[in-house]
C-alpha cells in the first residue's frame, strides 16, 4: 500500500495566499535593490554629471629625439672613425650590418666610456658614481631653467636639490642606519632618477604633495593688511 502525497503548503494556504507571498518578495527585491544603490536614476539626472577630458598621454622621450640630442657627439666620433684602420672600420661596418642600432660612432662611444667609469669606480667606488648619476644632468638642467622664463621647471629643480640635499645630510647623520639596509645605493639612485626624469618629474610631485600643503605654509607667511 503507498500512502497518499501530503497536499503541499502553497495548496493549503490557498491560491490568495500564494499570490501574497510573491508580492511579499517582490516588494523585499525591490527594496534590497533600493538599498544597495541599483535603482536606476532619473533621466534628468545625467544632465548634470561633468564629462572629464581624456587623461593627457605621458611624454616620452622618441628615439628620434634621443639621436638629435646625440648628434653633435656623433658628428665628432665619425671624424675620429675615419682616421681608424681599415680592418677596424670594416669590423664596425659588419656589426651594423648585423644590428643597425649599432652604429660605429655607438659602439666607440660606449668601448670609451668603459675605462672612464672604471676610473670614476676606482676614485670613489659606487658612491662616486651614484652622486654623479644625481648630479650631472640635474645640474646641466638647473642651468637652463635660469635662462628659462617658465617657472614650472624652477619648481621641479629647486625642490629636486632640497630632495638630494635631504639624502646627503641622512646619509651622515644616521651613517649606522644606512649601512644596515640592504641595496641602499640602488634605491637612492633609483629614486634620484625618479625625482629627474622627464617622464615622471617625482620631484615635482614631492612638492606639490608633501611640500606645498604641509611644509611651504609655515615657512611662507603672507603678510596681513
Amino acid at each position: 500500500l503507498v500512502a497518499p502525497a501530503s497536499p503541499s503548503r502553497s495548496a493549503l494556504r490557498g491560491p490568495r495566499s500564494a499570490m501574497d507571498s510573491r508580492a511579499q518578495r517582490n516588494t523585499f527585491s525591490r527594496g534590497a535593490r533600493e538599498r544597495c544603490g541599483r535603482s536606476t536614476p532619473p533621466a534628468e539626472d545625467f544632465d548634470s554629471f561633468e564629462v572629464l577630458p581624456p587623461p593627457k598621454p605621458p611624454i616620452i622621450m622618441s628615439a628620434e629625439s634621443a639621436m638629435e640630442m646625440l648628434k653633435p657627439v656623433t658628428d665628432v666620433l665619425e671624424t675620429y672613425i675615419e682616421k681608424f684602420p681599415p680592418p677596424v672600420k670594416e669590423q664596425l661596418t659588419k656589426l651594423e650590418e648585423k644590428n643597425p642600432a649599432f652604429k660605429p660612432a655607438y659602439v666607440v662611444g660606449g668601448v670609451a666610456l668603459i675605462p672612464f667609469f672604471l676610473v670614476i669606480y676606482a676614485l670613489g667606488g659606487f658612491k662616486l658614481v651614484i652622486n654623479l648619476v644625481g648630479f650631472v644632468y640635474p645640474a646641466f638642467k638647473s642651468f637652463k631653467a635660469i635662462e628659462s622664463k617658465s617657472k614650472d621647471d624652477d619648481t621641479q629643480w629647486l625642490t629636486y636639490w632640497v630632495v638630494y640635499g635631504v639624502f646627503n645630510i641622512m646619509e651622515h647623520a644616521m651613517a649606522f642606519v644606512v649601512m644596515m639596509i640592504p641595496y641602499y645605493g640602488l634605491f637612492k639612485m633609483g629614486f634620484l632618477i625618479f625625482c629627474y626624469h622627464p617622464n615622471t618629474m617625482g620631484a615635482t610631485k614631492i612638492y606639490t604633495t608633501v611640500l606645498k600643503p604641509y611644509v611651504v605654509p609655515y615657512i611662507v607667511r603672507e603678510k596681513k593688511e
